[in-house]
């Protein structure tokens, strides 16, 4: 049967290449938090794996009625999630990197604040994780002022943070402002999150922080996006 597609609030992005020891991790992390009946959806793409994490992918997608699966010839991170843009439902967007994962009852919050008010991008909590509970915060706390701010105020907060928040996986954005004005990622280039969360930023026309242990990005893995130049080195 058909999905009712109109029901789906969050579309969750995954470009998968070559993490087979991580990806299940990465995908039970939100599947474990439940379905919330229906309001989001996890889409995986397979950018070409050829260590066994596309079969990965599928046995998930036979397993959960809310997961679709994208298999393509190998084309790149940004590549993988303009296609998972192309392909996604829901009112708003999440990235997730398939060697990364989230945080228990972080969805659940997410939901509540969707169920208050919606804004067209929220910052989410995220951590470096090292392993074995080494966790280092991210996040700069004045992020949390933009609950108070307008517009104006929130791109002068931006512009004197010490770090700018250029990662696009502790970023809820909505998906109409993202098609209304063709914001994709950069294809067959290094921090490809840095030009297109700076094009979020600047048409978004209002700003929310959500109090929540979201997002865990995985050090120290050889070969992985946080050991190369990319947005994490600027989140």
């Amino acid at each position: 049967m058909e999905k009712d597609r109109k029901r789906i609030w969050i579309s969750i992005i995954i470009p998968v290449c070559n993490v087979k020891a991580y990806l299940r991790k990465c995908i039970q992390s939100i599947t474990s938090q439940g379905d919330f009946g229906g309001r989001y959806e996890i889409i995986l793409v397979d950018d070409g794996s050829s260590d066994g994490s596309g079969q990965i992918c599928d046995a998930f997608g036979q397993r959960y009625s809310f997961i679709r699966v994208l298999h393509q010839e190998n084309a790149g991170l940004g590549a993988a999630r303009n296609a998972g843009i192309r392909a996604a439902a829901g009112a708003y967007l999440l990235f997730v990197d398939a060697d990364d994962f989230i945080g228990r009852g972080s969805l659940a919050r997410i939901f509540r604040e969707l169920e208050r008010g919606t804004a067209d991008l929220y910052f989410l909590d995220s951590y470096k994780y090292f392993g074995k509970g080494r966790l280092q915060a991210m996040n700069d706390a004045r992020l949390q002022r933009v609950n108070a701010l307008g517009k104006s105020g929130c791109m002068k907060l931006f512009g004197a943070l010490s770090k700018y928040p250029g990662s696009a996986c502790d970023k809820l954005v909505r998906r109409s402002l993202v098609m209304r004005h063709g914001i994709w990622f950069e294809e067959g280039v290094l921090g490809e999150d840095l030009v297109w969360v700076l094009k979020c930023l600047v048409y978004a026309g209002s700003y929310r922080y959500i109090r929540a242990d979201y997002y865990y990005y995985r050090q120290n893995r050889s070969g992985s996006i946080t050991s190369r130049l990319d947005a994490v080195r600027f989140a």
